[in-house]
């Protein structure tokens, strides 16, 4: 049994996955998504639980609004003061587990 967290972001078309170097580069780095520049973006980091190998229960999953600057770089005090974490939505709730999950739990 091992755990994971992966990041996603909330788009008009569905859940687009944050890969971990994606996630790195906007914390560490300071690196920037040009399409996101001047936006806020809900994304959520869901913690998941797997039995050999493959996804078996979302422990957890918190909702953050992350708010870019005009370069497509998080403001670094908004991230602090505004992205505490938050419920997700039903409809929320259901486009991560599709994307958990995509051909159902079984």
């Amino acid at each position: 049994m091992g755990r994971t967290v992966r990041c996603f972001v909330f788009e008009k078309n569905g859940l687009r996955h944050m890969t971990r170097r994606m996630m790195e580069g906007l914390h560490v780095r300071g690196e920037a998504l040009p399409e996101y520049a001047g936006t806020t973006q809900r994304m959520v980091h869901v913690f998941i639980e797997h039995v050999d190998r493959r996804p078996a229960k979302i422990i957890e999953a918190r909702g953050y609004n992350y708010f870019f600057d005009q370069l497509g770089r998080l403001i670094p005090n908004r991230e602090v003061e505004d992205a505490r974490p938050s419920r997700l939505s039903d409809h929320e709730w259901d486009q991560v587990e599709a994307k958990i999950w995509p051909n159902g739990r079984g």
